[in-house]
């Protein structure tokens, strides 16, 4: 199998290949090609995401994983499905994305933060709010 970094002790620990390529098909499929918002996809928001959580915390922290990850809930629901006002709508894909990723064996060091984005960024974007 291929090695993706776990965090932790598990650090290095291989996935199962069939996890990756689940992953994979979803990203790199029709799924990953649509539109996050007006400016990215998917799988590139996906990526910014991750090469920012590097550059902050390294190439070895999980929260590159989760940063990475963390949306993978809209392409298991589907939740656009030609709606482009999907991101208004609440289908909770952050506990779908990490519901499904603790089914698959990752940690939780990738899958809490995955759980508690949504809540963080409306505290986060609340809070920036009430500062200016």
């Amino acid at each position: 199998g291929t090695v993706v970094p776990r965090g932790g002790a598990d650090v290095g620990a291989p996935f199962p290949d069939n996890v990756l390529n689940e992953l994979l098909d979803m990203f790199d499929g029709p799924l990953g090609a649509t539109n996050y918002d007006g400016a990215v996809t998917q799988i590139e928001h996906a990526l910014q995401s991750a090469a920012l959580a590097a550059s902050e915390e390294g190439d070895d922290s999980p929260n590159v994983a989760a940063a990475l990850l963390h949306d993978v809930g809209h392409l298991i629901l589907d939740e656009h499905a030609g709606n482009q006002e999907f991101l208004k709508d609440d289908l909770h894909h952050e506990d779908v994305s990490a519901d499904w990723l603790e089914k698959k064996g990752f940690p939780s060091s990738v899958v809490e933060p995955i759980r508690l984005h949504v809540n963080a960024k409306r505290y986060l974007t609340a809070d920036g709010v009430e500062g200016s």
